[in-house]
């Protein structure tokens, strides 16, 4: 078998799996919708998982401390595990108070929330980024890959894009029934490793060459030891926090490692096809990366109290803008792109501000009118019996109806 065909069925077998995954973690995080959860998500050894949403109550001010904690019990009834714990819940109807008992370092604390229903939107605001930034981070990897496999570059971007996607989409699985418990922290611990420091030693320019395999060992080494803590400490609560922590922390310091790097490369290389590198990959790093890498770093520094579900939302942006560096040769064009985005962003900007302006300028003039009080005034707005224009006072309390927008929006 030639090596094109190796390439080929590797790539087929590598895409199934994940394709595979996503779509078992998909069928299984769906049960979760229309039932009664506590607000927040435990995970197989009990710990409290740093996710939230603005309206769950693990987001409210005063219980911001129950992340990486774990529930020993529910109404001081003890419980052995997360399945019991879920179970438990359910009994009671959405809106019940129910008081947890939380342990970490020894000390214990107790902390009364209500109880919700977790519904369609949950759903697609916690779950939905966790399964396409998984999917974008994976599926990426392994194109860039099979176009161009004999690229240093590719092999990092393969690399991290397989670990970060196990990490992103077994997330889905984590709470329940966390068959892929041991797969998640596996791809969390590894993901640095390839998708940032890897790739921060070979990529825009490859600056090993002969030392190459050796330093490349030493953030697979990190990894393999994370890895090998976290699978041996994993039901341990304590241990499995600190770890967790340390994941976090080494994901923001990758992500430094590679700003620093490729910041270097552009300011010391005289090639202008690697300074083209640079610019496409700090156009992803800023729009991909810098939310998620501050998000995990912020969590790690606090000890978990920073909610990391945010991170998926804009993610699969830096894998692509890598993969595009590394198999695109001509990227001169990116200087017009770059200014071409820049240009619309701004017109937006200034269309969206000028349209706020004069819908309040609306609403402060015409509201207090006599004219636009009376029955004939919203006739002018109903040409062929059609509305072509509608209250906004569903957008804006102050609008007493008086004030209008298209029918459109």
């Amino acid at each position: 078998m030639d090596h094109s065909h190796w390439r080929t069925l590797v790539a087929a077998l590598l895409t199934s799996v994940v394709l595979g995954l996503a779509l078992t973690c998909t069928i299984t995080s769906t049960r979760w919708v229309d039932t009664s959860f506590p607000g927040f998500f435990i995970l197989a050894n009990r710990v409290v998982a740093s996710v939230s949403l603005p309206h769950w109550s693990s987001a409210q001010a005063q219980s911001h401390s129950i992340y990486q904690r774990a529930v020993i019990a529910i109404n001081d009834r003890p419980i052995r595990d997360s399945q019991e714990f879920y179970a438990t819940v359910r009994q009671f109807p959405p809106g019940t108070q129910i008081t947890y008992t939380l342990e970490k370092d020894g000390i214990t604390s107790h902390v009364t929330l209500p109880s919700q229903r977790f519904t369609r939107e949950d759903y697609v605001l916690l779950f939905v980024p966790y399964l396409l930034s998984g999917l974008a981070l994976a599926l990426i990897g392994i194109a860039v890959w099979f176009v161009s496999p004999h690229t240093p570059a590719s092999k990092a971007l393969l690399s991290g894009g397989l670990a970060g996607g196990l990490f992103a989409i077994t997330g889905a699985d984590l709470y329940s029934p966390s068959w892929f418990f041991r797969l998640h922290v596996l791809g969390e611990a590894a993901f640095p490793a390839g998708m940032l420091i890897h790739l921060a030693l070979v990529f825009p320019t490859d600056r090993l060459r002969r030392f190459r395999t050796p330093l490349l060992l030493l953030p697979y080494a990190v990894a393999l030891l994370l890895v090998l803590a976290y699978e041996w400490y994993l039901y341990l609560p304590s241990a499995y926090s600190m770890i967790h922590n340390l994941c976090m922390v080494h994901v923001g310091l990758g992500g430094l490692i590679l700003f620093g790097a490729v910041a270097w490369d552009y300011f010391t290389t005289h090639s202008h096809l690697i300074r083209q590198r640079v610019r496409v990959l700090l156009l992803g790093f800023l729009g991909g990366y810098t939310l998620p890498g501050s998000v995990m770093l912020a969590s790690g520094l606090t000890g978990g109290e920073v909610a990391v579900n945010y991170a998926g939302f804009t993610v699969f942006l830096f894998p692509l803008s890598i993969g595009y560096a590394i198999v695109k040769h001509d990227l001169f064009e990116i200087d017009a792109l770059l200014k071409r985005g820049v240009f619309y962003l701004t017109l937006t900007a200034t269309l969206t501000l000028a349209y706020i302006v004069l819908l309040a300028a609306l609403n402060w003039t015409l509201q207090p009118s006599t004219f636009t009080q009376s029955a004939i005034f919203p006739l002018f707005f109903y040409p062929r019996g059609r509305p072509l224009f509608k209250s906004i006072e569903r957008l804006s309390p102050a609008c007493s109806g008086s004030c209008l927008l298209p029918a459109s929006l």
